[in-house]
């Protein structure tokens, strides 16, 4: 029988990313519907696990690079939820996480072996989820991830995007910093921790995932901006504003972490995991986020 691996939201952007990088593999996919499970309630879930038996439990529900209010509540819960219920059953976790449990200690990168301090309630429902899976469970990974270059969800660089293409001219900030991650090269990840879990590897814990190089978001845009002119003729006048002072007081920057680097040290040396750039396949996102957005290339 093939080994089942359930993603407890494969609807979301990130979900449906990882889905796909779970096509080639031999494993069986288990993807519920929102309206046929409810991951925050205990019973079900135990009901859900006993019926299903999954050897490997994705967590994704809630997960989001700047989660509302109510996902930051789900995010939590589910957690909770899963750390109960998980312990009963011989299956292993991997939960998805991220910097923004980060932000406090105002540094330049994050190592697996620093405390969190978050900045937000974003980030401390993320650390909240984390304390209470690693809490509950032996065989849990709690993988946290950067910027993702995703434009099918609110993050950094799909507001990017969609400032270089508004009328007016976009703020950046040089003060804010990030290592982003291409959506499958995440997804790569994922099946490769999958697959060394269920060989034997027992590297559990918390997990760094990030690209190998870093940028601010002003050297995001611009790096972006270039792209629209060289490959696509869309050019503005004015395409950037720094201001980093008052940027930080009121902008949509001001509750970010200045820091959104992580460190991949376990990820490389426990799982053999090496960084990429986050420049390669920029061009084509570019022009996939033209295409969908209607504008004319």
């Amino acid at each position: 029988m093939a080994t089942r691996v359930v993603i407890t939201d494969a609807y979301s952007s990130l979900g449906q990313a990882l889905l796909k990088g779970f096509e080639a593999t031999h494993f069986s996919m288990l993807v519920p519907k929102p309206e046929s499970l409810d991951w925050c309630d205990l019973e079900a879930v135990r009901e859900y696990l006993d019926d299903n038996a999954p050897e490997i439990i994705i967590n994704t529900l809630g997960w989001a690079e700047f989660p509302s209010i109510e996902k930051q509540g789900v995010i939590v819960q589910v957690a909770e939820v899963l750390g109960v219920a998980a312990r009963d059953f011989p299956c292993s976790v991997i939960h998805l996480s991220s910097f923004r449990v980060f932000g406090g200690e105002n540094k330049s990168s994050y190592d697996e072996q620093d405390r969190p301090s978050p900045l937000s309630n974003s980030g401390r429902a993320f650390w909240s989820a984390e304390r209470s899976l690693v809490l509950e469970l032996e065989r849990v990974i709690c993988l946290r991830v950067g910027w993702l270059l995703d434009l099918h969800s609110d993050t950094v660089f799909k507001r990017v995007l969609d400032g270089l293409m508004a009328e007016e001219a976009l703020a950046v900030t040089e003060s804010r910093t990030g290592a982003p991650l291409n959506m499958t090269s995440v997804a790569k990840v994922v099946v490769s921790l999958v697959q060394q879990i269920l060989c034997g590897a027992e590297n559990w814990g918390v997990i760094h995932y990030a690209s190998g190089d870093t940028c601010s978001v002003a050297e995001l845009a611009e790096v972006l901006a270039a792209h629209l002119r060289d490959d696509h003729g869309i050019s503005k006048s004015e395409w950037l504003y720094y201001g980093d002072d008052e940027m930080l007081e009121v902008g949509i920057w001001s509750q970010e972490p200045v820091s959104g680097v992580l460190t991949m040290r376990r990820c490389r040396d426990d799982f053999g995991v090496q960084a990429k750039s986050w420049r390669q396949g920029l061009g084509a996102l570019v022009a996939q986020y033209l295409e969908e957005s209607r504008f004319e290339i």
